[in-house]
């Protein structure tokens, strides 16, 4: 009697065992619940993309790079033509080349006496963003015609200059400028360019007071896992600090958790080594949460005149983003 009690026991604290193991896994925790519609997100993001092409006619350093980044993380997981809805060769082949014309870069009215070289000086965060989204096994000529003319636009000081509208986005303006030198760092050192000077890149974007901004934490630990990789643990440390109760990261890091700043920090932390975790199960859950109804994750504008509210090009920017993230942290 007492050995089948005693057995009975065993069985039970082996099953309760069995299950916490299984809530820690991170496939097993993330497809508990409703699974994340990434069939939707793509069709989304194909969607407003095209329709961004049709009426603005324009690449934007919002919306289409990001369209871009996404759907070729989607296609580079298998997601193509024999999946629908998928990403279709064609599509994603049009896309790109149509975008990485520097002439694209301005309204159509605009074109007949574009000045190229002011206007690739216009579009730092266009040109950085594309380089990184776009796989470098595609056609190379704009990548090293973008690529010099980066290295050429450094200031004295080692930084870049945030274009267009980011400056007017709700964090110091320093640290816009911050953002927008990591990125073009991450992507001049991922292309093998050396006509650029590095350490006073490094040291402008270290500058200052510390960051608030969650995208400041991703890139910088990019260009770490890039330039040193022993010192990538000190910048995921002060990644995850910053993740918040429900899982995500907020733009703001201390605002509420939103699908852009989350996302971002997924690519960051997959990009430097870390596809599975503890922390990546709860980012992952948070995104699965909160997709909307039509695929996309409602973000609010990372510029101050938004007061908080979702609009189009955040929505956008979240969707691609938390994409991006999700397809590189799945196992």
């Amino acid at each position: 009697m007492v050995t089948k009690i005693l057995s009975f026991a065993f069985l039970c604290v082996a099953c309760l065992l069995t299950s916490v193991v299984a809530a820690d896994s991170p496939s097993a925790t993330v497809d508990a619940g409703k699974p994340i519609a990434q069939d939707k997100a793509i069709d989304y993001l194909k969607r407003e993309g095209q329709r961004w092409i049709d009426k603005q006619g324009c690449v934007s350093c919002h919306q289409i790079p990001a369209m871009l980044w996404s759907l070729h993380a989607a296609q580079s997981r298998g997601l193509g033509e024999s999946e629908r809805p998928g990403v279709p060769d064609q599509d994603l082949k049009r896309w790109t080349q149509w975008s990485t014309d520097a002439v694209n870069f301005v309204k159509p009215h605009q074109r007949k006496d574009v000045d190229v070289e002011k206007t690739l000086a216009g579009n730092i965060d266009t040109m950085a963003a594309l380089m990184l989204a776009i796989p470098d096994d595609a056609e190379t000529s704009w990548r090293d015609q973008f690529a010099a003319k980066l290295c050429s636009e450094q200031a004295d000081d080692g930084s870049w200059k945030a274009c267009g509208q980011l400056p007017a986005q709700k964090r110091p303006k320093l640290e816009t400028a911050q953002a927008t030198t990591l990125w073009v760092t991450l992507a001049l050192l991922r292309h093998g360019s050396e006509a650029f000077d590095l350490a006073s890149a490094i040291r402008f974007a270290d500058s200052g007071p510390e960051a608030v901004s969650t995208e400041w934490y991703a890139v910088r630990m990019m260009v770490a896992a890039e330039q040193d990789p022993e010192s990538t643990d000190g910048f995921r440390d002060k990644l995850l600090s910053r993740q918040r109760s429900d899982g995500g990261w907020g733009w703001i890091t201390s605002e509420s958790s939103d699908a852009l700043a989350t996302g971002l920090a997924l690519y960051a932390l997959a990009e430097s080594g870390e596809t599975e975790s503890r922390e990546i199960t709860h980012a992952r859950r948070f995104l699965r949460d909160s997709q909307g109804p039509l695929g996309e994750w409602q973000v609010p504008g990372t510029k101050a005149s938004a007061k908080g509210k979702p609009t189009p090009t955040s929505t956008y920017w979240g969707t691609a983003w938390a994409l991006v993230g999700l397809l590189s942290t799945r196992s």
